[in-house]
């Protein structure tokens, strides 16, 4: 039998921010029957990120297993379940046209793809997908907030295309959830 996912417990905001942090760290596994989503993220920073992931989750009805990968310095949140499979790949691939809902995904790119500058005060987000970073352009325009797309030199090391996008200050005074933000305005070091 199928787990029911309560998606409608989630404001938009939050149904945002879990598809942006998925189109930035998140992973899908389908073998033989098994159907997993994986989100994956630093271990020594990302703590207060994978406490927010899991809080969403369970606010869903999934439950999430959490495993560390010493190799690489990445805590993965796994979670299986076939119908979640489904869910965020459907959503991951629709540009929803509400604005709590870019928000909440731009406010998920950032603490999965973003940089935020403490003493300049601004955000960079880099990514080697041009769709996606066009994506958060697209969610900010609906924001009021203007921003500015810049192609980076190919990586030495897996000679991939990234593209850097530059959020400036005004989204600081958004009602954001990204945690990196948070962290920020807290004064933790990021």
């Amino acid at each position: 039998m199928m787990k029911k996912l309560e998606l409608e417990k989630l404001s938009q905001k939050e149904l945002g921010y879990l598809v942006g942090l998925f189109d930035g760290d998140g992973h899908l596994d389908n073998y033989c029957r098994h159907y997993d989503v994986d989100f994956h993220l630093n271990s020594l920073k990302d703590r207060d990120i994978v406490c927010q992931l899991s809080l969403i989750l369970k606010k869903i009805g999934l439950n999430s297993h959490i495993i560390k990968d010493k190799r690489f310095n990445c805590l993965k949140v796994k979670v299986s379940c076939k119908l979640f499979f489904q869910k965020i790949l459907k959503l991951s691939a629709n540009n929803l046209k509400d604005k709590n809902f870019g928000l909440g995904y731009t406010s998920g790119i950032i603490d999965s793809d973003g940089y935020v500058n403490q003493i300049k005060r601004y955000i960079q987000i880099t990514n080697t997908n041009r769709k996606l970073v066009k994506k958060v352009q697209t969610y900010l325009r609906m924001l009021g907030i203007e921003s500015k797309i810049t192609k980076k030199c190919k990586c030495m090391k897996d000679k991939l295309q990234r593209y850097s996008l530059y959020v400036p200050i005004k989204f600081l005074k958004t009602k954001n959830n990204s945690m990196k933000i948070k962290r920020m305005d807290s004064g933790e070091r990021i």
